[in-house]
């Protein structure tokens, strides 16, 4: 009779021992790389000329918009998902950049629609289809421009999303 209780407390003693550990190997691998380029507009200043003749009344924030004649090449190994942003000081006001005339500012457009500047916009990389920038001057609700010379620089940068 002991020796079966004995056997008893054994197996239930055995029954109620730690679980089994199971241990296995993780591999982790990877390849890195040098971080991918493109190169916009040979690496050439994009001018925007609006010319000797702009009237003061008639800066609107349509009249004398201007293309932003450009290229973009990219490493094909790059992904097509980019950002891009026209970078600068902001004007204050219509999202614009600002001049160094008080009250006028650039605003920036891809593709008809708002670019305010230093914000992104995505877009899917096509060497032949880039979107479509425009620039046109604004001026401040209810300012009055004086006249003479302006100007301004912004940087457009392109990023991988």
């Amino acid at each position: 009779m002991f020796e079966r209780a004995c056997i008893i407390t054994t197996l239930v003693f055995i029954l109620t021992a730690s679980p089994v550990k199971a241990n296995i190997n993780v591999t982790v691998r990877g390849n890195i790389i040098a971080a991918p380029s493109c190169v916009i507009n040979n690496n050439n200043t994009i001018d925007v000329d609006f010319g000797n003749n702009i009237y003061t009344s008639k800066v609107d924030g349509q009249n004398y918009r201007k293309n932003l004649v450009y290229t973009l090449v990219c490493d094909s190994s790059l992904s097509n998902n980019l950002k891009l942003a026209m970078q600068g000081t902001a004007a204050g006001f219509d999202g614009a950049l600002a001049t160094n005339k008080s009250n006028l500012g650039i605003k920036f457009y891809a593709n008809n629609t708002a670019l305010d500047v230093n914000s992104w916009l995505n877009f899917t990389y096509d060497a032949n289809n880039l979107p479509a920038l425009e620039a046109v001057p604004v001026k401040r609700s209810g300012a009055t421009l004086t006249t003479g010379a302006f100007d301004t620089n912004a940087t457009l940068v392109v990023e991988v999303q």
